[in-house]
């Protein structure tokens, strides 16, 4: 599955969820959508973000749950867009936190809460986190509400 390149004429959409497409890479004319705000490509094949998702200077909001995705690649990915505001990291099988995410300065909420109320998260790994990596990570991100995993 793939989304049409022509994507990138629409040029005022502002929201756009690319959830439970089997998609396994992203378009370039998916970076020209400058008036975009929230994007969602969770519980695709994406094995990385493309670096062309730097041009979208106003997405203040990136859901990126259930990839097949690095913990380095999702650093990578974060660094690219230090404007964010709320970002969705669900059942990516962290058990901390990329470091790019405190450099995001105006982040507000982060959701890292495991989903299994749907069949698309059930072989997805599941984020755990220790309670001395949470409190470590509510230390260090004082402004931001956070949405742990709940204890399994």
């Amino acid at each position: 599955s793939s989304i049409n390149p022509s994507i990138g004429k629409l040029k005022n959409l502002q929201k756009l969820v690319a959830r439970s497409n089997q998609l396994s890479e992203l378009p370039d004319t998916l970076w020209e959508l400058e008036n975009l705000t929230e994007l969602s490509v969770s519980v695709n094949k994406l094995t990385s973000i493309p670096s062309g998702i730097g041009n979208l200077k106003k997405l203040e909001e990136f859901s990126f749950n259930a990839l097949p995705i690095s913990f380095e690649e999702i650093d990578k990915a974060i660094r690219l867009m230090p404007q964010l505001n709320t970002l969705y990291l669900r059942n990516l099988g962290l058990s901390a936190l990329p470091p790019a995410i405190y450099e995001l300065k105006g982040l507000k909420e982060l959701i890292l809460k495991n989903r299994y109320d749907d069949d698309v998260y059930k072989d997805t790994p599941p984020n755990i986190f220790s309670e001395a990596e949470k409190e470590r990570i509510r230390q260090r991100l004082p402004a931001c509400t956070i949405e742990f995993p709940e204890e399994e």
